[in-house]
């Protein structure tokens, strides 16, 4: 018997057996893989609104998030933007420079944008996300995106925070929870990041949850 005839069920069924792995790979990378890595990605460009539409989820169930976001400018700064949202003098480490992202944002007000991400691609590659730590003064400004004293609506972490109250909105098309920080429908913020002192800013990219991501390339700046 020749090695064709006593292998031939299996040759048969390889090709069925190939598309059985690469859907169980496929699956994989779908349910596993890309709800955690900017695989959702909108290019823009400086000076340009893009706008961000995503679902999201809390105790309250299922949101809609709609947010038009323009970077406005990428440049050197000796300044930060502290808590009071005033320009105060500020630095990072040794070795480091500030650069601030100036940006300009729109939504409906009861929209939830607390727990932004900015961050600084360079041109070698690296990254470098805002981050109130490691600045002098401890001062800066705790969201990239927002505003002292107009963060707008949060969200409902636990079945406290999602139980109805006389504060709370129960339409969960929209808004978790109601606040006493109402936010203005647009506003202009910047985000103060931390590069070391031969960075060259390549990008800036902006997200709420992966992997629905704004991507931002920059004109290199010395």
């Amino acid at each position: 018997m020749t090695w064709l005839r006593r292998n031939r069920w299996g040759l048969i069924l390889l090709p069925v057996a190939l598309l059985v792995a690469v859907a169980a790979s496929s699956s994989r990378l779908v349910h596993f893989w890309l709800p955690y890595v900017a695989s959702d990605v909108t290019t823009g460009a400086v000076g340009e609104k893009v706008h961000l539409s995503q679902e999201w989820l809390d105790r309250l169930g299922r949101h809609q998030r709609d947010v038009d976001v323009t970077i406005t400018g990428v440049e050197r700064t000796d300044v930060i933007r502290d808590w009071d949202g005033e320009d105060v003098p500020g630095e990072g480490p040794k070795g480091t420079t500030l650069w601030r992202v100036s940006m300009t944002l729109a939504a409906e007000p009861d929209q939830v944008l607390r727990g932004c991400v900015v961050e600084i691609e360079d041109t070698q590659g690296r990254r470098y996300q805002y981050d109130s730590m490691h600045v002098t003064p401890a001062e800066l400004k705790l969201s990239a995106c927002l505003n002292p004293d107009e963060e707008g609506p949060s969200f409902a972490f636990t079945d406290k925070d999602a139980s109805p109250s006389p504060t709370t909105s129960t339409d969960a098309s929209t808004s978790a929870l109601d606040t006493e920080r109402p936010r203005p429908p647009r506003w202009d913020t910047v985000a103060d990041i931390i590069l070391p002192s031969d960075a060259v800013p390549a990008k800036v990219r902006i997200w709420w949850d992966l992997p629905t991501v704004i991507d931002v390339p920059l004109t290199p700046t010395s």
